[in-house]
C-alpha cells in the first residue's frame, strides 16, 4: 500500500517527474487497463496515460480515460489477445503489425507494468519503411523474373546457334573444326546453364569440373577433388573452357584414348608471396606420353590464357601423360564476398 500523502499516477508511485519524461517520449506511447468482460462478451481496456507522440502520431486528442474500443471500435481482436497475453503471462512481445483503422504499420513493444493489471505499449510508425521493404521486395522479385526469362531466351540461343552452325557446316570435308567449333559452343552453353542457377553471377569450381566431364563424356573416368571454392562469372567460363579444351585433347590424343587411361583434376588454395590463389592441377595417367604440339591452335592460346589476370599455366608433356597446373589470384576470381 502507498502513503495517502504519496502522490500516484498511471506509472504508479511518482518520483520526480516520470510522467513528464513519459509525455515527452520521442516514441509514441500509451499505458492502459484492463476491463471486467463487456455484457456482449468482448473485451475492452481503458486508456490511463497517452503520451504526446501517440497523440501526434494519430491525431488524436488525449485520450485518458476511455476505451480502446470507443475510439477504434473496428480493431482487430489479435490485439486484445496479445494485450492479455502479456497481461497473464508478464511475458514481453516485440512485433511488427498493420493497423487498418489508422492505416499504418506499427512496431510495438508491449510490456506489462507492475503492480496493478496495466500494460505499457511503445509504438513506431514504421509506415514508410515497410512501403519501402515492399517495393525493394517487389522489384527483386521483378529483376529475378526477368532474369529467368533472359537465361531462358540465352539458353534457347545457344540451341539455335548450335542448330545453325551443324547444318551449315554440315557439307564440310574436314570435320575436325567443325567438331571443335561445335564442342566449344556446348561447353559455352553448359557454362550458361551453371551459371543460370546463380542469375549468371558465380559458379562452384566442381560444378564446372562435373559439367566439363559430363559434356566429355568421361565423367566415370575422371577423379575431381577439392575444397568448395566458387568463382564469378567470367573466371567461371574461362575455367569451363579452359578445361573442356583439356579434357578434347585427352580425347583425341591423351589419356583418354587408352582404355586404361584415367585423368585427376584436383584444386586447393595457396599462397605465393603472399598472395591467395587458387591452383588447378589436370593430371592424365595410363595413356601414351604426351607430346608438345609443333603449331600451337586456338585450343593451345585459349589454355595459355588461363581463367583470370594474372594467371600461369604450366604444362608438362611427361611420359606418364599431360600435367597443367593453372593457378590464378583469389581476388581476380571473385569480387568482394
Amino acid at each position: 500500500m502507498h502513503d495517502d500523502a504519496t502522490p500516484t499516477g498511471p506509472l504508479g508511485p511518482l518520483d520526480g517527474g516520470i510522467e513528464d519524461v513519459f509525455d515527452h517520449l520521442d516514441a509514441a506511447a500509451c499505458i492502459i487497463a484492463r476491463l471486467p468482460q463487456r455484457a456482449d462478451g468482448l473485451r475492452d481496456y481503458r486508456y490511463l496515460a497517452v503520451n504526446k507522440a501517440m497523440r501526434e502520431m494519430f491525431g488524436i486528442e488525449d485520450l485518458t480515460g476511455q476505451t480502446i474500443r470507443e475510439n477504434f471500435p473496428d480493431e482487430i481482436e489479435d490485439w486484445y489477445d496479445d494485450y492479455d497475453r502479456v497481461l497473464d503471462t508478464g511475458v514481453p512481445m516485440r512485433f511488427e503489425r498493420a493497423s487498418g483503422p489508422q492505416v499504418k504499420v506499427l512496431e510495438m513493444a508491449i510490456t506489462r507494468l507492475p503492480g496493478a493489471p496495466r500494460l505499457l505499449i511503445v509504438m513506431q510508425n514504421i509506415t514508410r519503411r515497410h512501403r519501402d521493404t515492399e517495393a525493394l521486395k517487389a522489384d527483386a522479385e521483378q529483376q529475378r523474373l526477368l532474369s529467368r526469362e533472359l537465361n531462358h531466351r540465352v539458353k534457347n540461343l545457344f540451341a539455335m546457334i548450335l542448330a545453325i552452325t551443324s547444318q551449315t557446316l554440315r557439307r564440310v570435308p574436314d570435320k575436325g573444326p567443325v567438331d571443335a567449333l561445335i564442342g566449344r559452343l556446348r561447353a559455352m552453353s553448359a557454362a550458361n546453364d551453371i551459371l543460370m542457377r546463380k542469375d549468371w553471377q558465380a559458379a562452384h569450381v566442381i560444378e564446372i569440373a562435373e559439367t566439363v566431364a559430363g559434356e566429355i563424356g568421361a565423367r566415370e573416368r575422371m577423379d575431381l577433388s577439392g575444397p568448395d571454392v566458387e568463382i564469378d562469372a567470367q573466371p567461371a567460363l574461362s575455367l569451363t573452357m579452359v578445361l573442356h579444351e583439356l579434357g578434347t585433347n585427352a580425347l583425341k590424343y591423351g589419356a583418354l584414348t587408352a582404355q586404361d587411361g584415367r585423368i585427376a583434376v584436383s584444386w586447393d588454395r595457396i599462397d605465393v608471396d603472399g598472395v591467395a590463389r587458387l591452383r588447378i592441377v589436370w593430371r592424365e595417367t595410363g595413356g601414351p606420353a604426351a607430346v608438345a604440339p609443333e603449331q600451337k591452335g586456338f585450343g593451345s592460346q585459349l589454355v595459355a590464357m588461363g581463367v583470370a589476370p594474372g594467371s600461369t599455366v604450366d604444362l608438362d608433356y611427361g611420359e606418364t601423360g599431360l600435367t597443367v597446373v593453372l593457378t590464378a589470384p583469389m581476388d581476380a576470381l571473385y569480387g568482394p564476398r
